[in-house]
């Protein structure tokens, strides 16, 4: 709890005097260290309903962060995989060299992790359909809530549509059928007659 007070008590002073920053320490090591920052990389795992599992990757061991975003409070970031991680948030994660590094405490970047919402509609059995295959409503995570409401609506306005194209392409080959009808039937009938000669042929060449 202590140590908890303690980081909030230098992140706030950091916040309200930018200036600050530790005398050790060069602007060319704050550089580097936010250079550092940059190459920390991160991935979720959805665990179950609405909750994931952030692993956040090449983090030295004399930088820390801290997020107090979406709900979700994590005091302390170290490589390890966090769970509880809520869906459908936007988690700020700040970044500072801790007193491991030469330079002491110093505020560094932050980094942004957003999480999508995990769809629950997406385990219905008719998203495993390749007809809905193409049903963004159906896709595993999304970028908004669904409601029951909204997923039927969407539903009905994507096989609407299918519906329409369907018919479109209907309208289309008979169309084409109208206006080349007359070159279909000839073709047909050429092909008839060339058979029928093959045949009288055959016919002719085994009486002799």
């Amino acid at each position: 709890m202590r140590k908890n007070i303690n980081l909030f008590i230098i992140l706030l002073s950091f916040i309200l005097f930018p200036n600050l920053v530790n005398a050790e320490c060069s602007e060319q090591q704050i550089h580097e260290l936010n250079k550092l920052v940059d190459n920390i990389q991160f991935k979720y795992e959805h665990t179950g309903n609405n909750l994931f599992k952030v692993t956040l990757y090449n983090i030295p061991e004399y930088i820390t962060g801290s997020s107090t975003m979406g709900g979700f409070n994590i005091p302390e970031i170290s490589s390890n995989s966090i769970d509880g991680f809520i869906g459908g948030y936007n988690y700020k994660i700040g970044f500072y060299a801790n007193e491991k590094n030469s330079c002491g405490v110093v505020v560094l970047k932050e980094k942004n992790i957003i999480i999508p919402t995990f769809n629950k509609y997406s385990e219905k059995e008719m998203c495993k359909d390749k007809k809905y295959s193409e049903f963004e409503y159906c896709n595993e995570f999304v970028d908004e809530e669904i409601t029951d409401e909204l997923f039927e609506q969407k539903l009905k306005e994507y096989e609407n549509d299918n519906i329409n194209k369907n018919s479109k392409k209907d309208n289309k080959f008979m169309l084409f059928l109208k206006n080349n009808y007359i070159y279909i039937l000839s073709g047909l009938l050429l092909v008839s007659l060339i058979i029928m000669l093959i045949i009288y042929l055959k016919k002719k060449n085994k009486k002799f």
